[in-house]
């Protein structure tokens, strides 16, 4: 991981949306039959599996807040073709990219904040942190290009899954005076040590 960037410089923390309900599902008798002679009792089951599987990401993957779950890493490239590394996030249900992949990038840019969506698809932000879009996205990275290649890659910011617990690291010289949503705790890591934030405020622990 390299952060050299300060807390104040990156996207901000993006709490869960809104709680999953896996007994709310579609009517069965508005869905396509999965197989043939299926029941309506059946598509209803299958429906609530699955927004289960939505809901258990939700508390248990993503903790409350966006975050990737492995991989997803950024990596620099004699092209404007940004390597992706094949990975999951939690952002209310899992969101995958199944394979090693490339994201065209813009060239001669300062700074590219790259996100992924809920659907799998990922994008890049040309000097700003803001998302794409108003919900659904993750930030998994930073790079910066020059007129032809990509020339560096930077991880300040992205949250990461680490045994259960929301990591994220920057370059401050102190605690972080990041952007959190109120009762989201998480472990921050910056040039000045290891900080603890309770859901309140940050404490130094290491």
């Amino acid at each position: 991981m390299s952060a050299t960037l300060a807390s104040t410089a990156c996207p901000v923390l993006i709490a869960s949306g809104t709680l999953i309900n896996p007994y709310s599902v579609s009517p069965a008798s508005s869905l396509s039959p999965v197989a043939t002679g299926s029941t309506t009792a059946g598509v209803d089951n299958i429906n609530k599996a699955i927004k289960s599987i939505d809901a258990a990401v939700q508390g248990a993957g993503g903790g409350g807040a966006y975050r990737v779950l492995r991989g997803l890493t950024l990596a620099t490239d004699a092209s404007l073709s940004l390597p992706v590394a094949a990975g999951q996030a939690a952002l209310d249900g899992l969101a995958t990219v199944p394979a090693a992949t490339t994201l065209s990038v813009t060239g001669s840019i300062t700074r590219a904040f790259i996100w992924l969506s809920q659907s799998g698809v990922l994008s890049a932000v040309n000097n700003s942190t803001t998302p794409p879009g108003a919900t659904g996205y993750v930030f998994i990275g930073s790079v910066v290009t020059s007129g032809s290649a990509v020339t560096s890659v930077d991880t300040s910011g992205v949250p990461y899954n680490r045994g259960g617990l929301l990591f994220v690291e920057f370059a401050d010289a102190g605690a972080p005076a990041w952007t959190v949503p109120a009762g989201l705790a998480h472990l921050a890591k910056t040039a000045g040590g290891l900080y603890f934030h309770d859901g309140a405020a940050y404490t130094q622990i290491g």
